[in-house]
């Protein structure tokens, strides 16, 4: 359910007024952060991304690098709606290098599957396979359930691009396992639509 968003937006602008007009500039960021969340959800992308980059600006001017790696994966997540594939793997790589410096290995795992699955939308397999077997090595340590189902199911859309289908049918049914133990309905089903399309294919 989406609730009240426009109620929640009217929140977030009052709370960013006030923040702004005392100097709080801590503060200013988590407004920023929670109007430009509210503005994705409502559709307004480029409202959201002009948001998440002034957040961004003030936690990078604070040395929050943790804070700055969410916001800049945030902003690839902008940019991958507006269909701007380049910008997004930008924004991706730089949120990959800044959760590397704080070794972040959630973080880290997150940002390669989401370059994984950028790369395999532009076409390189190769590449994206990497990352989201990387991803997976990294999960393999924390653990991290919804990582390594995300780098699973990636690396099986891989292996349907590359024909090779029994091995993408392991890769996927993995994913689907690990997604339907978690209740994550969203992702399995999307799990599951790709092992209809390989049964299809079969």
């Amino acid at each position: 359910s989406k609730g009240d968003l426009p109620g929640a937006e009217r929140t977030y602008a009052e709370s960013l007024e006030v923040c702004r007009s005392i100097g709080d500039i801590g503060r200013q960021a988590f407004g920023l952060t929670g109007l430009a969340t509210i503005l994705w959800r409502q559709g307004d992308l480029a409202g959201a991304k002009r948001m998440y980059e002034e957040a961004l600006t003030i936690h990078e001017d604070a040395g929050d690098n943790d804070r700055a790696a969410i916001l800049l994966n945030n902003i690839g997540n902008v940019l991958k709606d507006q269909g701007d594939l380049a910008g997004s793997k930008k924004r991706y790589e730089e949120c990959l290098a800044t959760f590397r410096k704080v070794d972040d290995q959630g973080g880290i795992a997150l940002a390669l599957n989401n370059i994984g699955d950028l790369l395999c939308k532009q076409g390189d397999l190769s590449g994206a396979k990497r990352n989201f077997e990387e991803a997976l090595r990294v999960c393999s340590v924390i653990p991290d359930k919804k990582q390594s189902g995300s780098a699973l199911h990636g690396l099986g859309a891989v292996l349907v691009a590359q024909g090779n289908l029994d091995e993408a049918k392991k890769k996927l049914e993995d994913a689907l396992a690990i997604r339907v133990e978690m209740g994550a309905e969203g992702t399995a089903a999307e799990s599951r639509l790709a092992l209809a399309e390989i049964s299809i294919e079969d």
